[in-house]
């Protein structure tokens, strides 16, 4: 365990720990990786440092494996049916956060948070600096290219109201160096590049790409309550 180091989640964090609890339920998203979602289940149960869940996380999580992408060609028994076993996971889920106590729920009304991490979204949603890297712009652009004809987003409104998050938790609890933990290379490439513009943020902040092995500082696999900060994206 290393007490100053702590993570605050993404929503596709919990969907992939769902998932793995029982692939088959979702062995047809042409999105999920086996791997990675094994390895972030054991991220998830096996970790013993702090892991923050934001109340927003949850609420998009339950949205999103509940609620989103219903296949209504299944007859109402059987859409009743996948509905329960979907319902079944997400309390597997729950109970899992209940029974670990490294497993923190962070709710925007009594986190003692300074200010609010919509107020911070905001802030994002409106600065035209984050199209200041034409690097990552060039890389967006071949992203969407590949799916969308050149259609692509930066940070939808989740997005920024996360990095609002991490921002405001960051802010409360300056002992500890905070990872916003994602599988979305997306919000990974532009949260770093938010901290290199904004001089304010919090600098005990990174990002780890969930899709990679955690490592330490030699660069061999470690468990993930071994974790040192070999992958600490900390731009200066």
């Amino acid at each position: 365990m290393k007490p100053d180091v702590a993570y605050l989640i993404d929503t596709n964090i919990l969907i992939d720990w769902a998932c793995a609890l029982s692939p088959r339920l979702c062995g047809n998203d042409k999105w999920f990786d086996a791997k990675t979602a094994g390895r972030i289940r054991q991220f998830m149960e096996e970790n013993q440092n702090p892991v923050y869940i934001p109340d927003l996380v949850w609420a998009e999580f339950l949205g999103v494996f509940l609620q989103k992408d219903l296949d209504m060609s299944l007859d109402l028994p059987k859409l009743k049916l996948r509905f329960r076993d979907l319902s079944g996971l997400v309390d597997q889920i729950d109970n899992k956060i209940l029974g670990k106590p490294e497993l923190k729920r962070v709710s925007v009304l009594d986190a003692g948070f300074i200010r609010s991490p919509f107020a911070v979204a905001d802030e994002l949603a409106r600065d035209i600096q984050i199209l200041s890297d034409q690097n990552l712009l060039n890389w967006l652009k071949r992203k969407s290219n590949q799916h969308r004809k050149g259609m692509e987003k930066i940070l939808d409104g989740i997005d920024s109201a996360l990095i609002g998050y991490l921002y405001c938790l960051a802010e409360i609890t300056p002992g500890q160096k905070i990872h916003f933990y994602t599988s979305d290379r997306r919000v990974e490439m532009f949260f770093s590049h938010i901290r290199n513009i904004h001089q304010n943020f919090p600098r005990n902040t990174g990002v780890f790409d969930a899709r990679r092995p955690m490592q330490n500082l030699s660069g061999r696999p470690r468990p993930s309550h071994d974790l040192t900060l070999k992958n600490w994206t900390s731009p200066s």
